[in-house]
C-alpha cells in the first residue's frame, strides 16, 4: 500500500554528518535496515504514512484478500494493523450486527449510513433478515384486521353493453379489448366514461360485449354511437360502437297471489326483447286449514285416516261424514276370506295347526278344518267420502299435496266395483236396460253387473244401480282402479247414453285442501336480465298459481348499474377481524414473518431498528419446498411438450375471401284480423240458495245441483248480512258433491256469516263455423244483444266443445236478459298478404308495421311464427293484441341475394358466408349453396329472415386458400419469428388440424404468420424454415398461415373463428 518514493529508508544516508557516512558504514546501514523494517505492511512508519488509506474501506478489504493469500506468518505479523482499524470501525458503525452475519461486513460498513437512514422502515427490516439469515421477510400489521364499526370498503360497478363494433368505420368485433383504458363518449349524450376493463361472455347463446366503467358524466342514451381512440403501430385509430341497452335490472313483486310453486321460470312479455330469465325463488309455506272432496270414490268409513304427504309435515285429518244411502252402492257388505296362508309352512297332516282351530287335523279335506280356515266379517256404514276434520294443520307446506284416503285394506283388496257417473242420459231408455262391464287391456275383473233404475219421460237415464250376479259380490270383484271397466248400456230402444265407472270400493278418491297463504311469492329471482327490453316488459305470473301475482320489470336504457358489493370484509363481524386488545391487535404493533426463529433476530432488530413505542412479534413462515418435500404429491415436468403457460385467445381468418353485400328480400303487404261471425247461447235463470263463509270458502247447499268442480259459478248475494268481501262476481267451484259445493273466494271473509245467494251459470256459448280458439285464449267479441253487460271487448276462453263451440264468463248475471243471439268472433289471427312469400308453417317471419298506416295501437314490429300458409301469397300468423284495421306490412322473406360484382360463383357448389355487422342475432356464419341470378348476384335461402343489410365475406368452393390470418385479442404476446406454437381451433371443422406451426414473419406484436400444411408435415421444413415441426393447425394471435395443399369449402367448413395458442417447447 506504500509508495516507494514516500521511504524514510531512502532518505537516512542523507540525513547523517558526513563522517559518520565515511566512517560508521554500518551504523548508517543499522538505521536503514532499521527504518526499512518500520516500513513493512503493518509496521509503525507504514501505517502512519498510509493511515487515510486505512479510513478507505476497499482498500483495506483488498489488503486483506492479499493478505488471506499470504504466509501464516504473515497474517499474524499484519493482523494486529489494518485489522485492528477495520475492527475498529465495525465496533463503531455497525457494533450490533452480530459476528454470525451472513452478508460481508465489509460491505454492510460501506452502506451502514442508508441503512441508519431507513431505521424503523420495512426496508430495514427486510434489510436486516436478508444480512443476519440471507431469506426474505414479510411484515403484517395486526392494526389492518382490526374489527372497526362502517369500516367495509363499497362498490357499485357499472357497465355499458355494446354492438356493432368498428375500426375507421369498418366492422371489427375484435377490437372491443382496444377500448380498455380508453375515455368513451356518446356522440348524442355528449356523455364520458372511462373503461376500466372488456368483458365478453355468452348469455342465453348472444354474444355480450360490456364495457366496465367509471368517471361516469353524464347518461348515455340507448341505440346511441360511442366513439373513442386508440393507437396501433404508431398510428391513432377512430374506435366506435352502438350501445345496446334494455338489460332487466329489477322484478319488484307487488302482490304475491297463491298457489304458485317454487323453482317455476316465469316467462317476460315483451315484443322487443329477448333472453331475460326470471325465477319464483321462494314461496310460502302453511298448514293445511281444511280439506275438501272433488271425486269422493268409494266405500268409505267415518274415521278412516287421511294420508298426506308433500314438502310439510305434521298434518293429520279423518273422514267425518261419507254417504250411507246406498245411492252409488251398497252401505254393508259381508266380507269372506282366507286365512288358509297363515299355515304356508305347515306340514299337511299335521295332528295341530296351532295359527287355526287346534282341533282341525286336515284343513284341505276337513268340512270343520275348512270353516276354521275362513274368516268374516260385516263391512257397514260405508260409502262416498263427504266431509273430513283436520286435526293438526302441520306446518311448511307447498303445492302440490298429495291427499287419500286409507280405506279397510281387506275391502280394498277385492276390487270391487263401487260408483258410476251418468256422463251422458241418451233417450229412449227404459228400467232394467242392463249395463255390462268391459275390462281394459291388461286388466281382469268379473261379476259386476248394473240396471238402468229411473229414466226421464224422454227415456234419458237419469238413474243407474249395480246388481248382484248369482255367486259374486255386489259389484264384482278382482277390479284394477287404474283400469276401470268400460261400461255399455245394453236396450233395443235407447241411443245416445254414455254411463262412466268411476270407483272401485276403497279407491278412486280426489281430494283438495285450503291451506294457510300457501304458494305466495315472496320473492323473485333475476337469473339474467336479457338484452332489448325498452317498451314495458311484463312478467307472465298470470299463467302460473292462481294467476293473480303481480310484479313490476324494471330495465335500463345506457349505463347500468350492478348491485353495490363490499370489497373486503373489513367491518364485518363474519370476516376475518378481531376485537382490539393490549398486545397483538392493537395500532403500534407489527410481525415479522420469516422462516425461522425469533431468537435468531429479535436482539438484532430491537437494537438496530425497531421503532420506540411499537410492539415486535415474530411468526414462523411456512415454506414448501418441491425439491425436499417428502409427501404424496409429485410434480411431473415433461420434456418436448407443449408449456403450461395459459393459452392466448386469438381470432383467425382465412384470407383472400370476397367482400359483398347480404339484403333481405323484403314485400309490401298489409295485414287484417281475421272477421269470423257466430252466435251466442247461455242460460238466464237462477236458483235461490244458503249459503256459510269462513275466511277464503264459502259453502252452499243446493240440493240436486250439476256444478262440479272447477266450474264458475256466479254468485248475487241479498239479504242484511252480506259483507263487502262477499261480492256478486263468478267464482270457482273447488269440491262438490249431490247437495253441496265449496267455492273459493279471493277476497277471504275473515267475519264469517251465513245467508242466501242467487246462483247462475255463467257460461256463455259461443258457435262459430270454423276457428275456434282454446282454453286460456283471449278473444275479441262483438255482440248483438239487449244485455247490457254483455259488451263488445276481450274475454277469456274458460272451456271448449267440440270443434265449433266455446265457452266465455258473463261479467255480470244478473243484468242476463237475453238467452241467445249473435256474437261475432274477431280473433288474434292476423292474415298477412305477401306476393311469392315462401314461407312454410312453423317459420319466423319478420314484419314491420309502418307507423301511421294501419292499427298502430295494437300492432307492433318483430318477429312471427307463421302458423297456416293459405296461398304462395299469403299466410297467417298469431298477433298479440286484436288488429282492427286493415294495415300495411314490410315483410322481410328468408329469401335474399348476395350481391358480389363479377363473382365467380357456380350452381351446384358451396360458399362459406360471414356476416360483417347488420343483424348479428339472426344470421349464422356457415356453408351455404345460393342460386346464381346473375354475374353480380347469387339468391339465398335463410333459415330466419334478417332485419338488416349486412355486409359479408365469402369464400367459394372453386377456389383454394393458402392464406390464414390469426389476431390475438390482447395486445401483446411476446411470440417471434421461428418459434413454435401449439394451436387448437375452437370449431369441428376437419380441414383445420390442431397441432404445432412455427412462426415465420411477426409483423407487429400480435400478428404472425405461420406455413400450414393441411396433410402431414412440412415440406423441405428445414432446408426452407429451419424447423422439422409437425404441422395439424391451431392458432392464436395474429399471423399467417399459408397452406401448400391450401383450403377449400367443405361441409363443416369454419373459414373464421376462435383458437387456443402456447408456446411449444
Amino acid at each position: 500500500m506504500a509508495d516507494s518514493n514516500n521511504r524514510t529508508s531512502l532518505l537516512v544516508s542523507n540525513q547523517l554528518p558526513a563522517f559518520v557516512r565515511e566512517e560508521h558504514d554500518q551504523f548508517v546501514k543499522f538505521l536503514e535496515y532499521y527504518y526499512k523494517f518500520l516500513e513493512q505492511d503493518g509496521q509503525q512508519l507504514y501505517v502512519a504514512k498510509n493511515f487515510m488509506n486505512y479510513l478507505n474501506i476497499d482498500l483495506i478489504h483488498q489488503d486483506i484478500l492479499v493478505d488471506d493469500q499470504a504466509s501464516e506468518a504473515h497474517r499474524l505479523r499484519e493482523e494486529n494493523d489494518y485489522h485492528g482499524f477495520l475492527q475498529k470501525m465495525y465496533d463503531t458503525y455497525i457494533k450490533y450486527i452480530p459476528d454470525s452475519v451472513l452478508t460481508d461486513k465489509t460491505t454492510l460498513l460501506k452502506h451502514a449510513k442508508e441503512f441508519y437512514t431507513a431505521t424503523g422502515s420495512e426496508k430495514s427490516v427486510r434489510f436486516l433478515i436478508r444480512a443476519l439469515l440471507n431469506k426474505d421477510a414479510e411484515l403484517y400489521y395486526p392494526k389492518n384486521d382490526i374489527l372497526r364499526a362502517s369500516d367495509g370498503k363499497w362498490f357499485i360497478e357499472k357497465s355499458l353493453k355494446i354492438t356493432d363494433l368498428t375500426v375507421d368505420n369498418v366492422s371489427n368485433s375484435i377490437a372491443v379489448y382496444n377500448f380498455a383504458n380508453t375515455t368513451i363518449r356518446g356522440e348524442v349524450s355528449n356523455a364520458s366514461a372511462i373503461v376500466e376493463k372488456v368483458d365478453t361472455y355468452y348469455d342465453k347463446g348472444q354474444i355480450i360485449y360490456e364495457l366496465k366503467l367509471s368517471s361516469v358524466y353524464k347518461e348515455f342514451q340507448n341505440d346511441e354511437r360511442i366513439i373513442s381512440h386508440f393507437t396501433e403501430e404508431g398510428i391513432d385509430k377512430y374506435l366506435a360502437a352502438n350501445t345496446f341497452s334494455g338489460v332487466i335490472i329489477n322484478a319488484q313483486l307487488t302482490y304475491g297471489g297463491t298457489g304458485y310453486i317454487e323453482g317455476t321460470s316465469v316467462p317476460v312479455v315483451n315484443t322487443t326483447g329477448t333472453g331475460a330469465e326470471i325465477i319464483i325463488s321462494k314461496v310460502s309455506k302453511g298448514a293445511i286449514q281444511a280439506i275438501g272432496v272433488t271425486e269422493s270414490g268409494a266405500g268409505f268409513r267415518v274415521n278412516d285416516f287421511v294420508v298426506i304427504s308433500g314438502s310439510g309435515s305434521g298434518a293429520n285429518a279423518y273422514l267425518s261424514e261419507v254417504d250411507t244411502s246406498s245411492f252409488y252402492h251398497p252401505n254393508s257388505y259381508n266380507v269372506m276370506w282366507s286365512t288358509i296362508n297363515l299355515e304356508a309352512s305347515t306340514n299337511i297332516g299335521n295332528l295341530i295347526y296351532s295359527n287355526l282351530n287346534s282341533k282341525i287335523i286336515d284343513p284341505a279335506n276337513d268340512t270343520a278344518g275348512f270353516s276354521n280356515s275362513m274368516s268374516y266379517f260385516v263391512y257397514d256404514n260405508c260409502g262416498p267420502a263427504r266431509s273430513f276434520v283436520v286435526t293438526n294443520g302441520g306446518q311448511n307446506y307447498v303445492p302440490p299435496i298429495s291427499l287419500g284416503i286409507s280405506a279397510n285394506s281387506i275391502i280394498s283388496k277385492m276390487g270391487i266395483l263401487g260408483k258410476m257417473k251418468i256422463v251422458s242420459g241418451g233417450t229412449g231408455y227404459v228400467i232394467n236396460d242392463r249395463i255390462e262391464f268391459v275390462n281394459t287391456y291388461g286388466s281382469a275383473g268379473a261379476g259386476a253387473i248394473a240396471n238402468v233404475t229411473n229414466v226421464a219421460a224422454n227415456g234419458m237415464i237419469t238413474e243407474v244401480k249395480f246388481q248382484q250376479m248369482p255367486g259374486h259380490i255386489i259389484g264384482g270383484s278382482g277390479y284394477d282402479p287404474n283400469y276401470l271397466p268400460a261400461a255399455n248400456v245394453i236396450s233395443a230402444t235407447g241411443t245416445g247414453a254414455n254411463v262412466a265407472v268411476t270407483a272401485v270400493i276403497g279407491y278412486n278418491e280426489q281430494l283438495n285442501q285450503s291451506v294457510s297463504q300457501i304458494g305466495v311469492i315472496q320473492e323473485l329471482t333475476l337469473i339474467s336480465g336479457g338484452i332489448g327490453y325498452l317498451d314495458n316488459p311484463t312478467l307472465a305470473l298470470d299463467q302460473f298459481g292462481d294467476g293473480t301475482a303481480r310484479a313490476i320489470l324494471t330495465s335500463v336504457s345506457g349505463v347500468f348499474s350492478y348491485p353495490g358489493r363490499f370489497i373486503t370484509d373489513d367491518g364485518h363481524i363474519s370476516g376475518y377481524n378481531f376485537l382490539e386488545n393490549r398486545d397483538y391487535y392493537q395500532e403500534f404493533s407489527y410481525v415479522v414473518r420469516v422462516d425461522e426463529t425469533i431468537n435468531k433476530y429479535r436482539n438484532a432488530v430491537k437494537d438496530l431498528i425497531h421503532p420506540a413505542g411499537t410492539r415486535m412479534f415474530g411468526e414462523y413462515s411456512l415454506v414448501y419446498d418441491e425439491e425436499t418435500a417428502t409427501n404424496t404429491n409429485v410434480t411431473v415436468t415433461y420434456a418436448n411438450t407443449v408449456s403450461a403457460t395459459e393459452p392466448y385467445k386469438t381470432y383467425y381468418q382465412v384470407q383472400d375471401y370476397t367482400s359483398g353485400t347480404f339484403a333481405p328480400e323484403i314485400v309490401t303487404g298489409q295485414a287484417d284480423a281475421e272477421f269470423v261471425a257466430g252466435s251466442f247461447s247461455m242460460n238466464t235463470s237462477n236458483h235461490v240458495s244458503t249459503y256459510a263463509a269462513q275466511n277464503n270458502s264459502i259453502v252452499l247447499y243446493y240440493p240436486s245441483h250439476s256444478f262440479l268442480a272447477n266450474d264458475y259459478v256466479f254468485l248475487a248475494f241479498y239479504g242484511t248480512n252480506t259483507w263487502a268481501n262477499l261480492g256478486n262476481t263468478n267464482y270457482t267451484v273447488t269440491s262438490s258433491n249431490v247437495d253441496y259445493m265449496t267455492i273459493y273466494n279471493p277476497l277471504k271473509d275473515a267475519h264469517g256469516n251465513t245467508g242466501n245467494v242467487r246462483v247462475y251459470k255463467p257460461d256463455v256459448m259461443v258457435a262459430v263455423p270454423y276457428s275456434r280458439p282454446s282454453i286460456g285464449d283471449n278473444v275479441y267479441l262483438q255482440f248483438q244483444t239487449v244485455d247490457p253487460s254483455l259488451a263488445n271487448g276481450v274475454y277469456q276462453v274458460t272451456g271448449a266443445m267440440g270443434v265449433n263451440t266455446f265457452n266465455v264468463l258473463h261479467p255480470n248475471m244478473t243484468t242476463a236478459n237475453d238467452a241467445d243471439g249473435i256474437a261475432n268472433l274477431i280473433s288474434k289471427k292476423a292474415i298477412v298478404s305477401c306476393v311469392e312469400h315462401g314461407f312454410n308453417v312453423g317459420d319466423s317471419a319478420y314484419i314491420v308495421f309502418p307507423i301511421g298506416t294501419g292499427d298502430d295501437a295494437n300492432t307492433y314490429d318483430g318477429y312471427y311464427t307463421v302458423n297456416e300458409v293459405g296461398s304462395n301469397n299469403s299466410f297467417n300468423i298469431a298477433v298479440p293484441n286484436v288488429i282492427f284495421s286493415v294495415s300495411t306490412t314490410r315483410t322481410f322473406l328468408k329469401r335474399s341475394k348476395i350481391v358480389i360484382t363479377n363473382h365467380p360463383y357456380a350452381n351446384g357448389t358451396n360458399i362459406y358466408m360471414s356476416f360483417v355487422g347488420g343483424d348479428q342475432g339472426n344470421t349464422v356464419n356457415a356453408v351455404y349453396q345460393p342460386t346464381k341470378i346473375s354475374a353480380n348476384a347469387m339468391l339465398l335461402n335463410v333459415a330466419v329472415p334478417a332485419t338488416s343489410n349486412s355486409a359479408v365475406r365469402v369464400w367459394y368452393q372453386t377456389n383454394n386458400y393458402s392464406n390464414i390470418v390469426f389476431t390475438t385479442l390482447k395486445s401483446t404476446n411476446g411470440f417471434t419469428a421461428t418459434q413454435n406454437v401449439d394451436i387448437e381451433f375452437d370449431c369441428s371443422a376437419t380441414d383445420l388440424t390442431n397441432g404445432i406451426y412455427m412462426i415465420k414473419d411477426v409483423y407487429s406484436s400480435n400478428t404472425y404468420n405461420i406455413y400450414y400444411n393441411a396433410n402431414t408435415y412440412i415440406q423441405n421444413a428445414w432446408s426452407t424454415y429451419h424447423s422439422n415441426v409437425y404441422i395439424p393447425g391451431t392458432a392464436n394471435n395474429t399471423y399467417n398461415i399459408t397452406a401448400y395443399s391450401g383450403l377449400g369449402v367443405i361441409a363443416n367448413s369454419v373459414m373464421e373463428g376462435t383458437a387456443s395458442v402456447s408456446v411449444y417447447k
